[in-house]
């Protein structure tokens, strides 16, 4: 199930499945039906969240809507724009080979920078930028690195309530885990370290953000 839900999280241009695990976890478990049960059985928020596991952003997903409820998780995957329901349907459908869909997408401050890049980051790169950096030294940093380590790399708790919640666990997959699994859990990425470094300098630079800092 682990490695089902990995290829899902890949496959989930759109967060939708996040966004129905997180959904699904704010529903009242007497509510829930068969398919759903087992889902939620999946993710036991007693233990906290894993980061070595493949699934983590799914756990994550779980633990937002858990401890938060519906409209986080409405902020956090905001890039869905499909119902709980019609993403359930696909599942119920052919749950036996799959779990999750794909649907085809086109194409201030730090926070509000990664948020918007986050809504728009079909390809995981800016959560594998945070996760990445979380792994190398500080002595090696330049001060836009610095910066972001100063935000996403001095708390291993997880405040669900965050808009941002996906780059603190990103940070924490990185810290915790290392490289490869950064690039496991976010392999949708195609860019090297160092060229996601240059874009976001760029667009730091090319930006009152630094102003604000």
């Amino acid at each position: 199930m682990s490695q089902l839900l990995l290829e899902a999280s890949l496959a989930d241009v759109d967060d939708c499945t996040k966004e129905f695990v997180c959904l699904l976890h704010a529903k009242p478990i007497a509510s829930l039906d068969a398919m759903e049960l087992s889902i939620y059985s999946l993710f036991d928020d007693s233990v906290g969240i894993d980061v070595e596991r493949t699934d983590v952003e799914f756990q994550l997903a779980a633990f937002i809507g858990k401890g938060v409820g519906v409209s986080q998780c409405q902020t956090v995957y905001a890039r869905c724009s499909s119902s709980y329901e019609e993403t359930k349907a696909p599942m119920e459908i052919d749950r036996g080979r799959r779990f999750g869909r794909s649907v085809e997408v086109e194409g201030v401050k730090v926070q509000d920078l990664l948020l918007k890049a986050s809504v728009n980051d079909v390809d995981d790169c800016a959560k594998n930028f945070v996760c990445q950096l979380n792994t190398k030294s500080i002595e090696s940093m330049d001060s836009v690195e610095q910066t972001l380590l100063a935000i996403y790399g001095q708390d291993a708790s997880i405040d669900v309530s965050r808009s941002d919640v996906e780059f603190q666990l990103a940070a924490n997959v990185g810290r915790l885990a290392g490289a490869e699994q950064c690039q496991t859990v976010y392999a949708r990425c195609p860019m090297e370290y160092d060229q996601l470094l240059q874009t976001f300098e760029g667009k730091f630079t090319s930006s009152e953000t630094l102003n604000q800092l």
